[in-house]
This record gives C-alpha cells, structure tokens and sequence, in this order.
C-alpha cells in the first residue's frame, strides 16, 4: 500500500514558496507539473534512504529494491515474436489429438511479442504510456508476463500497434527504418539478492528471493542467537516444505473451507493456504497455538514419550548413527519379527531381522555382540533383566524408540500432496544440522499416497481378446547379488 504525503501534492509544495506561484503567477501549470517531478524525485530518494535503513535489521530488511518509476525503452526491429506463451484468448488450443506436431509436454509458440527484460526485474504490477494522465495502462498477467525463463517481458498485443501510445521514428538516410517509445513501470521490483548480501551469507544459505527464504534466515539466526526450541525446528521444516504452522501464540478458528486452488483454515489473525489433497485437523471455533500444524500434511510426534504412529512402517537409521563399520542403513519395522538366540550359556548372541544390505545387517550383529567385551553386559543379558527371558517376538522399531530415541529425537511425517508447488528447493538436513544440537535427531517420512484403480477389459468370456505371452526374466546381477532380473 501505497502512502500519500506532502511529496505527493506539488500544489501544496509550490504554495509553500509563497501564495504567488500557486495562484497569481500566470505559468504557474508549469510550476506544478516542474515541481511534481522534482518531488518525485525526492520520493524516491527517501523510499531509498528508508530502505537503506531497514536493511540493517533482518526482520525489516525488503526483499526487493523498487524504483517507483522505471523507464521501459522499446525499439521495434529488437521485440521478437518467438515466444512460447499461450495467448489469453487463443481460439483453437491443440488438445493433443492426432494432429501432427502436437506434443503435451512442449508449449506451441503463438507469435507472442516480447522482449529482453531489464536486467534484475522481479515484478512490476502495472506498465503505463505515461506516469501522469496515462491513457494506456497494461496490467501484469492480463496484457503482459514476465516469463523468468524466457528472461523477458512478454506483451498480449504488439504495443507498437496501439495508436494511444506515443512513438518516436527513427530515420537513415531520410527514411524512416525504425520506431522506439518509452514505457513506464510503476512499482518496479528488481532483485538484488539484498536477503543473501546482507545476511544470508553469514549461515552459507543462497537461495532464490522469497518470504520464506527470509523466515528460514531468522529461524537460523534465532537459534543461533537464543539456541534451539521445538517450535523452531518445527518452523523450519514447514517453512521448507511450504507448510504453514500458526504463527501467533493464539488464534481462533474462524472458518474451514476449500476454494479453487487450496484448503483455506481462516483464524481471527491470519489466513493459512494448504493444498487441496490436504485434511484439516482444526474446526471452527477450535483455539489453535503457536507452530500448531492445521492439517495433516505435516504431524509430528516426540519420541520421547515412547510412542510413535501406529501406521508409520519402519524407521530408518542411517551410517551416521551407528559404527562405520556398519557401512549402511538398516530398516526397523513396525512388525512383529521372531527373536533368535544362539551359542553356548554365557555366550548367548540375539538376533532378529532387520531390513537394509546383509552384509550391513550382519556387521551390526556382529558389533553389538561384541559390545559384550566393553561393557560386560550383553544384549540377551539385559533382555532377561527386562522381560525375565528373551521374548520370542519382537517390534524392531518400538525397541528402538523405547531403548535409543526417547531420549532425544522426535519424528516428523510429511504427506507427498500436502508439500507446496513454491516450496523451497533446497537440503533440508544441511539445514536442521545448522541448529539442532549434536545430540538430536530428527528423522523425516515423507508419504506417498498409493494409486489403485479397476482396468475392465471386456465380458467374462474375454471376447475380442487375445492370449499374450510376456518376456522371461532376464539371468543377470544387480550390486554383486546373482539371480534372475525382472525386466520385461
């Protein structure tokens, strides 16, 4: 929104000078409209002189530089209709038929006119003929795109075929070889990469220009200034996955609804957009808290209570959280499994299965049998002190969680369809690893819901339908492991 002040009203400026040259003087419409440019000039220069200040505080720093005006030279040879944009109004789009030439994933170039865009722009909501008194005015999205990967501004209509809009020929040789003009953008954004210049590089985090690149710089700094809470780990992620959590420390639920693009949750402070495919876990009048999550594409649960999802499958613990010599990743399920024990009274060595390469399974057997050395206690020894014998079952992961992550380490389960199209695209760990302890975990599932669906092929008697033979799997090896390969 837009402020008017005194630097807006040159008639006003001009009376200051004295009643004269606001009422006798006889060219006083040249006064006012010398003045108007002169103070927006100064309008501009001080918009500057505030953001100059504001980028020294991170939570008041613009993401962008704006030039209240900025002068759009055109020239006609150099505007190229080679662009691959539909047209707004285009009569007759392909609909991938037998048509030849047609492929869904490849845009069909309709002669829109463009051109280079200034170097920088991000955004400019509207384009004008003139900054006063305009007679044309182009609006973003509806007569003009600025396309990022074409890297330039894109017209609906030609603007050198608009007779409302002011040209200037150029002449060689006495003939007339070319015509330019002059438009004018009216808040023009452009990118400087003021986030990373002035604070993103401290924490080594260059991403694209966006408010929530801006969040995740003060989550970072936040942590590193007051340490690390669960709220802020948990902000981080959403912010990530483009997720929205409350923000204030209470809100009232005031609506539930679904418009045509996101599942809209209405609190009495703030409008929260999820994806369609998402559920809410919130109802009106519900009273919500700060970094609550509103729906169920993002849950998290703290192991610590011992308890996890019922439905979540296993649990992966990396290299990273074991020996080395492990050399892999092993998979505890949420299943019941048969416990075995073997070798000699004394010497008894438990096992049960666990997913991951065998040989990184079998390495960690093997090391935690000989954890029996070190610490004179062995794992069958401390299940008889627990249970009063070895169990015959076991559920690998609720062991897990019971007896190595209660301590320290929470989950967090992320639904496929709920992660945002404008999500940021960057190593999510890199990130947690910047402000979580050494000695926390946070272990993200991320879900994929599973396609189903009926394929009729005819009547039960398969009329019209011929028996086929598919391919014999192939002999082969896959990672060192002989047998047959799958592969049809």
């Amino acid at each position: 929104m837009t402020t008017i002040t005194d630097l807006d009203r040159p008639v006003k400026m001009l009376t200051l000078l004295g009643s004269m040259w606001s009422t006798i003087y006889v060219g006083k419409d040249f006064l006012v409209t010398r003045t108007d440019g002169k103070l927006r000039i100064a309008k501009q220069n001080h918009a500057d002189l505030v953001a100059a200040g504001d980028m020294i505080s991170r939570f008041l720093i613009p993401l962008y530089h704006t030039e209240k005006w900025y002068a759009l030279q055109l020239t006609e040879s150099e505007l190229s209709e080679a662009f691959a944009i539909w047209h707004f109004d285009d009569e007759d789009l392909p609909d991938f038929d037998a048509a030849p030439g047609f492929t869904f994933d490849q845009p069909i170039i309709t002669g829109s006119i463009g051109t280079t865009k200034p170097a920088n722009l991000a955004n400019t909501v509207m384009i004008t003929d003139r900054m006063t008194d305009a007679t044309v005015m182009l609006m973003r999205d509806i007569d003009y795109l600025i396309v990022e990967s074409e890297n330039a501004i894109v017209f609906r209509n030609n603007p050198f075929d608009n007779p409302d809009i002011p040209t200037e020929k150029i002449f060689e040789d006495g003939e007339v070889v070319d015509r330019t003009m002059v438009l004018w953008m009216y808040q023009a954004e452009f990118d400087w990469d003021l986030l990373y210049n002035h604070f993103g590089y401290v924490i080594k985090l260059d991403l694209p220009t966006s408010d929530d690149y801006k969040t995740l710089i003060n989550i970072i700094m936040d942590c590193i200034v007051r340490a690390t809470s669960q709220v802020d780990a948990e902000r981080l992620i959403a912010t990530t996955y483009g997720i929205p959590l409350v923000s204030s420390y209470s809100e009232q639920v005031e609506d539930v609804r679904e418009d045509a693009n996101e599942l809209l949750v209405v609190t009495d402070k703030a409008v929260y957009g999820h994806t369609r495919a998402s559920t809410a876990l919130v109802a009106e009048d519900d009273e919500v808290r700060l970094g609550q999550s509103l729906s169920d594409a993002v849950t998290i649960y703290e192991l610590r209570r011992g308890t996890v999802r019922p439905s979540t499958a296993a649990i992966t613990v990396p290299v990273g959280m074991v020996s080395p010599a492990v050399g892999g990743e092993l998979v505890w399920a949420n299943d019941e499994v048969p416990v075995t024990v073997t070798g000699a009274a004394g010497q008894e060595r438990v096992e049960w299965p666990l997913g991951g390469a065998s040989t990184a399974v079998a390495a960690f057997w093997e090391l935690t049998h000989q954890r029996r050395l070190i610490y004179g206690d062995s794992l069958y020894d401390l299940l008889v002190a627990e249970y009063g014998a070895v169990p015959a079952t076991i559920n690998p992961m609720h062991f897990l969680i019971d007896n190595v992550l209660r301590n320290n380490a929470f989950l967090v389960v992320i639904q496929r369809s709920g992660i945002s199209q404008d999500a940021i695209n960057t190593e999510i760990d890199s990130l947690l690893r910047k402000i979580m302890p050494p000695h926390c975990l946070v272990l993200i599932v991320i879900e994929m819901a599973a396609l189903s669906g009926d394929v009729t092929l005819g009547a039960s008697t398969n009329a019209g339908f011929g028996i086929g033979y598919g391919m014999e799997p192939l002999a082969g090896s896959v990672s060192g492991m002989s047998g047959r390969i799958n592969m049809w």
